[in-house]
């Protein structure tokens, strides 16, 4: 081992030792293996910075490996070698980078890493931040779960923006107060996690709805949850989102894949199958009544085709957990 520095965010570490390095790695990344190809002189060193869900790892290895290893199980890893090519082994699949075409690698996927050695970025942004923004700018996917490995094609200016992670966390930016450093990387997390949730979107064969489509149904749901309680029709919709029926009817069903009407039923179940879980309110009438459902008969139907089960057995449920009143 050459050196070993272990700050905050940083740390750097070399070794031509294979036993050391897979150590070292298992100790950080968790178990894996790494066998080489040939019996040419190894080496391997590594950098690497991270806030609690933002990462960067930049290493350099030479000679060919094969690494199996798994990805975490809350993060997303985005791969892109600097000035090689790799192949991956995922289930049936088997996907390649280079340093112009990124992978992008969900949590707990299984993988087999092939390469000739040479310098690349791992980059790991979290999962359910990503998840969250795919859902606002796919069109009807909303409460769907789940990514998929896939390769990416990079432009220049995409790349550069990737690897500008490692002034955040381990450059010139590194050297500032911790609370800059960390306003910083949540900024570029932000950028590049709203980056890849488009790219991943259109590399789907859909296209991403816009910012301001996406703005005004965000704003009518906000105005909606503070209105609950009272009544709610089409027109007080159109006159919130300072567009006609139509329009209104194209954002709401390109953003969440409803009716005006509908998003507004679905936003009250929401919020009743949240107080009967979490508040101390233990009657369902009460319950209803404050989110806006004044017929009981068809409150419990659209509850229960929603929820798969009765009201009554969701605060049965809470009361059975002890939370108290």
């Amino acid at each position: 081992m050459t050196s070993q520095k272990d700050l905050n965010f940083d740390l750097v570490f070399s070794s031509s030792d294979l036993d050391e390095v897979r150590e070292f790695v298992a100790i950080r990344a968790g178990d894996h293996s790494r066998t080489l190809q040939n019996k040419t002189q190894f080496n391997w060193s590594v950098e690497a910075g991270r806030t609690n869900t933002l990462g960067y790892t930049a290493s350099t290895a030479t000679g060919a490996q094969v690494i199996r290893a798994t990805s975490s199980c809350s993060t997303v890893s985005l791969h892109l070698p600097i000035n090689h090519s790799s192949n991956y082994r995922i289930g049936c699949q088997t996907l390649a980078t280079s340093p112009d075409q990124l992978l992008v690698l969900p949590p707990n996927h299984t993988y087999t890493l092939s390469n000739l050695g040479g310098t690349g970025v791992s980059i790991t942004l979290d999962a359910d931040l990503l998840l969250r923004e795919i859902d606002e700018i796919w069109p009807g996917r909303r409460g769907h779960s789940g990514l998929v490995a896939c390769e990416i094609r990079l432009s220049r200016s995409e790349v550069n923006k990737l690897l500008s992670i490692r002034n955040v966390l381990l450059g010139t930016v590194a050297d500032s107060a911790d609370s800059q450093r960390r306003v910083a990387a949540k900024t570029l997390e932000q950028d590049i996690t709203a980056w890849l949730a488009a790219a991943i979107v259109r590399q789907a064969g859909v296209k991403p709805l816009s910012p301001r489509r996406r703005s005004r149904v965000t704003s009518l749901e906000n105005w909606i949850d503070n209105h609950l309680s009272q009544t709610i029709d089409l027109e007080a919709l159109t006159a919130v989102s300072g567009v006609g029926a139509h329009a209104l009817a194209k954002a709401t069903s390109a953003a969440r894949g409803m009716s005006p009407m509908r998003l507004v039923l679905t936003r009250r179940l929401e919020m009743a199958h949240k107080l009967l879980r979490e508040s101390r309110e233990e009657s369902v009438t009460a319950i209803a009544h404050s989110c806006g459902f004044n017929h009981l008969g068809r409150f419990a139907n659209e509850y229960q085709a929603a929820y798969g089960e009765k009201p009554s057995q969701t605060l049965a449920k809470k009361s059975r957990k002890g939370i108290p009143k």
